[in-house]
């Protein structure tokens, strides 16, 4: 499905919602700006989804504060829990620096201290967008991949885990090894 730009000029695409195992439903969407061809096609734009403007709110928070822009940004929204994936969010220079083991400490740090000192205007943003204040935010850094994840939270204790690879979505919601 197609939705509106991220950046200016940039068409999005993403996926539809789906139910996690626990029964409660999970909300998530993958944008690539740029993915769905230039955007000068003459047409009426959807507004786009809360999940598209959180994309957008975080491609311009990220390109404010590190001068450079994800190349995609997945958001999924689990009860009261937002986590957004940056992917390759890392510009060239922090992946040389990070593959030695000193230099990916370095650039985790370094976003980290980043993220928690600038995050508000984008808890702000998030808040507006979504009617709820976020009482919590935390971001990750992956240095192999350049992947950042940022989660924001009422209430919740948020742990993350980047998989290798991708896991095949009849395993995932059921039907998998070992179900019916």
């Amino acid at each position: 499905m197609k939705g509106s730009p991220a950046v200016p000029g940039g068409p999005l695409t993403s996926t539809p919602t789906w139910p996690n195992t626990s029964g409660c439903s999970a909300a998530s969407a993958f944008f690539v700006p740029g993915a769905a061809g230039d955007g000068n096609a003459l047409m009426v734009e959807p507004r786009p989804t809360l999940a598209q403007e959180i994309a957008e709110a975080v491609i311009a928070f990220q390109r404010r504060t590190t001068g450079h822009a994800p190349k995609a940004v997945t958001v999924v929204l689990s009860q009261d829990t937002l986590v957004v994936t940056l992917h390759e969010a890392l510009s060239p220079a922090e992946k040389e620096l990070a593959r030695s083991p000193e230099g990916a400490a370095q650039v985790k740090q370094f976003h980290r201290q980043l993220f928690s000192s600038s995050c508000q205007s984008l808890r702000e943003e998030i808040q507006r967008i979504t009617g709820v204040e976020v009482r919590e935010a935390v971001a990750e850094i992956e240095p192999t991949t350049g992947a950042v994840v940022q989660a924001f939270t009422r209430s919740a204790t948020v742990q993350v885990f980047r998989l290798a690879q991708g896991v095949p979505a009849g395993t995932w919601s059921g039907g998998g090894p070992g179900e019916p």
